[in-house]
């Protein structure tokens, strides 16, 4: 964080634009690295180890879970309890089944013309954008009301 502190001193405008959608670029570059894993690995899975696209996008849907609900310390500055988790593991789940439904839609209608490959490729890019900003929003929400809830509390004390 030292050094992109360091760059944005350089650069003041967009510090200022960065500063004011810090979570929002921080989600971002998580969720732009697990997603890197997570493709390539659904993509290794589905096509060298012949798994079903689903059990496939499972696995590696999973593994995008773990990572991503272990950086929302830094992504929101958050703590980890129960409802945290849940918030996590609800918003993933729904996250899951969008995500593997367009990408079974997607896939089997480009199968035929683009084969098992690029079909994956195709589907899986349209895939991720629904789920990508309808799980930061459900996230930065609850995030967000926690945060009121416990300034809240601490005004009752």
């Amino acid at each position: 964080m030292e050094r992109l502190d360091k760059w944005l001193e350089k650069h003041p405008k967009i510090k200022t634009y960065y500063q004011g959608h810090e979570s929002f670029w921080k989600y971002f570059v998580t969720s732009f690295l697990s997603l890197a894993f997570e493709i390539g690995l659904v993509y290794v899975l589905y096509t060298s180890f012949d798994l079903s696209l689903i059990t496939s996008n499972l696995i590696g849907m999973t593994a995008d879970f773990l990572f991503t609900y272990w950086m929302s310390r830094v992504v929101f500055n958050s703590t980890y309890d129960v409802l945290g988790f849940l918030t996590y593991l609800a918003t993933s789940i729904l996250g899951l089944f969008l995500n593997t439904l367009i990408l079974k839609l997607v896939h089997d209608y480009f199968f035929r013309v683009l084969g098992k490959n690029l079909a994956f490729l195709v589907g899986k890019f349209f895939a991720t954008g629904i789920p990508f900003f309808l799980k930061y929003f459900l996230r930065k929400h609850y995030f967000v009301w926690k945060e009121g809830n416990r300034t809240k509390e601490e005004d009752d004390d």
